[in-house]
């Protein structure tokens, strides 16, 4: 049986899951590992990285992303991106002779850019996961496959990210086989009234001030959309200038408000 030679970027558990996965494949070579540079990845990352690797029975590559050679790279045929917080350029993008797929963690083409779960929450868009050709524009290039996942407002960031990394694991699992066939084919993405955000504009609206006017619905999703598992969170600024982190638990009540038991 002949191995597709597959180079792999990672940069969170999500990719770590992906490796254990195609190591498993009989029909799959991992030809090398990208891991993007330092300031972009956690050392749980790469504490974790390292135990997976110490413990598979195989010898891996690994480089970091700004020290990628193109003269010297292995070659080959498949490349795959998960969730890798890094634009490829189209020359590494090329390399591939096969094809390129990237794994993100929204319904696209809602949730392209940064940070798309929040987006999402705060937006009141359908969550969900896509697997897509990569191109060099940003989480545009045409769908393989999509799974829309539903959840309510109790859910926060942190919590819509465990789910959606197990969808979209599932969800390349399924893909896999299929696409080294070439057995599918892809779709392109719908351009009208797309957005996409940057890094920067999550962070423009993390705090709230005492004097905006928002709708509850929309106080409750802003909090929510910024409840990440690192601990960082919405911030509410009150009339005398002093931030509170905020937090929800919200919790849903079948009986009718103001009835009593």
């Amino acid at each position: 049986m002949s191995k597709k030679k597959i180079a792999l970027f990672i940069n969170s558990r999500l990719g770590i899951k992906v490796l254990k996965y195609l190591h498993s494949q009989q029909n799959a070579l991992i030809q090398f590992i990208v891991i993007n540079e330092e300031n972009k990845r956690s050392q749980e990352f790469l504490k974790e990285l390292t135990n997976t690797l110490s413990n598979l029975d195989s010898v891996y590559t690994i480089v970091e992303y700004n020290d990628l050679d193109l003269e010297k790279l292995p070659e080959f045929e498949y490349g795959v991106s998960a969730m890798f917080g890094h634009i490829i350029e189209d020359k590494l993008i090329d390399k591939a002779k096969k094809d390129f797929v990237n794994l993100h963690p929204s319904l696209l083409p809602i949730g392209r850019g940064a940070n798309p779960i929040s987006w999402s929450v705060i937006d009141n868009k359908p969550q969900g996961v896509t697997i897509h050709k990569l191109t060099s524009k940003l989480d545009a290039g045409d769908i393989y496959v999509q799974a829309q996942v539903d959840f309510r407002i109790e859910a926060n960031a942190a919590a819509i990210y465990v789910k959606l990394t197990e969808s979209l694991l599932g969800l390349f699992v399924n893909f896999f086989q299929d696409w080294i066939s070439g057995n599918l084919i892809a779709s392109k993405q719908p351009e009208l009234g797309v957005s996409s955000h940057r890094i920067s504009d999550l962070e423009s609206v993390r705090k709230i001030d005492a004097k905006e006017i928002l709708t509850a619905e929309q106080f409750v999703r802003r909090i929510q959309a910024l409840d990440f598992s690192n601990g960082t969170s919405a911030v509410f600024q009150d009339a005398t200038g002093i931030e509170w982190s905020i937090r929800l638990s919200l919790e849903a009540k079948n009986k009718t408000w103001g009835v009593p038991d």
